[in-house]
């Protein structure tokens, strides 16, 4: 979709790679609000949007008059991930690469959205921005993947890892079961968008990071925002579900003005 509507800072499109996805429609509607034109694409093709499958072949993209191109589509699922690798590599790896490639050569600015799972698992201290990466599951590896391949081969680019995002729809889930001892460093989805548009406005460069400033389990979580939590057994998780780590926002904080808040702060004090 593509809104005819002239932004006061500039004239180029913003392409919203993943459109329909639950950040995707967020971000969609923060830019129509702001008077940004974009086109949102969606392997959906009853979207309305311009359609793009990273499970397929990626084709030559039409982003002559485009300025920035943020890609917020992939798999997130993390066991399928690891049960279906080949699928996996595909379309979070080998076609990331192939529009990253297309957005270098049009000098497009190219924003990635990567995650926390880069690294090992939680720790006394947080993560930083040039903290050394090793992901544990084949998700994590193909996200740390992707961004040594940008490091290398593109100018103008801007990762973003995130810790666990919460939705609205997520948050407000009852009489779920939760793991009571594997931690999260949760945000919330308008966290996300804020750090996004900030990236876009100033057309920031290099790795920022997005968590809350303290870890809580599922089950905590859960209890507290809904009132109603039973425990899982982590024995279904430990394969896949290490602690999901606190990331420092230093640079983020300085570049991108998004200050790093407690998780109590995001989902309790509102």
């Amino acid at each position: 979709m593509v809104l005819k509507i002239k932004s006061k800072q500039t004239k180029k499109t913003v392409w919203i790679i993943g459109g329909s996805s639950t950040i995707g429609r967020a971000l969609c509607k923060s830019l129509h609000e702001k008077g940004v034109r974009y086109i949102g694409t969606s392997r959906k093709k009853s979207s309305g949007m311009f359609f793009l499958d990273l499970a397929k072949k990626i084709p030559d993209l039409p982003l002559k008059s485009v300025d920035q191109v943020v890609l917020l589509a992939g798999l997130t699922d993390m066991r399928f991930c690891e049960k279906n690798k080949k699928l996996a590599k595909r379309i979070n790896y080998t076609s990331v690469i192939k529009i990253a490639e297309q957005c270098a050569a049009s000098g497009c600015h190219f924003v990635f959205l990567s995650s926390s799972r880069v690294f090992s698992g939680h720790r006394k201290k947080p993560w930083q921005e040039n903290s050394l990466p090793k992901a544990f599951n084949f998700y994590g590896h193909l996200k740390l993947k992707c961004e040594k391949y940008l490091k290398t081969n593109v100018k103008s680019f801007a990762i973003l890892r995130l810790s666990k995002i919460i939705t609205k729809e997520s948050e407000t889930e009852k009489n779920k079961h939760w793991a009571k001892k594997i931690k999260m460093a949760p945000v919330s989805i308008q966290e996300v968008i804020n750090s996004i548009l900030q990236i876009l406005i100033k057309r920031a460069k290099g790795t920022f990071h997005l968590s809350s400033k303290n870890a809580c389990s599922y089950y905590e979580f859960y209890k507290r925002v809904t009132g109603q939590a039973f425990i899982k057994d982590k024995k279904n998780l430990k394969n896949y579900w290490k602690e999901n780590p606190i990331l420092a926002m230093k640079k983020t904080s300085k570049v991108l003005g998004i200050q790093q808040k407690t998780w109590e702060q995001l989902f309790l004090c509102r």
